[in-house]
């Protein structure tokens, strides 16, 4: 009877051990307009949590011209945050975190403007 009860314990065991299973990942996509309510020049960055801390700088074609950005998924799970610095840090300017789509960043909820040169994203858990 031990052995046979001994067994799944180590497997428990070995399980909960495992490296990264409790590592948040995922993979978005964010969509970056040059005008308001997503018109204009786009495109399309693939952002996951894991690389860069969730980090991404914009393209230089896109750096300080975003007014609207879509994201997918857009299902409350994927949220970002704008800084108006390189590497998204956070002794620059930053918005607050969204999960939704913004059809017009100089709205006060955001107030980031055309200024935007970093994005962040992560997943809630």
């Amino acid at each position: 009877m031990k052995s046979t009860l001994a067994l799944p314990i180590v497997l428990a065991t070995l399980g909960l051990a495992a490296p990264g299973a409790h590592e948040k990942r995922a993979i978005g996509q964010v969509t970056l307009f040059k005008n308001v309510n997503y018109g204009g020049q786009s495109t399309t960055l693939r952002i996951e949590t894991t690389v860069n801390n969730g980090c991404t700088n914009l393209p230089s074609s896109f750096n300080n011209q975003v007014l609207s950005i879509r994201l997918s998924p857009n299902d409350g799970t994927f949220f970002c945050r704008l800084a108006d610095g390189p590497n998204c840090d956070p002794n620059t300017y930053t918005t607050w975190n969204f999960n939704h789509d913004v059809p017009d960043l100089n709205a006060p909820d955001y107030g980031i403007g055309n200024r935007a040169s970093s994005i962040f994203c992560d997943v809630n858990v």
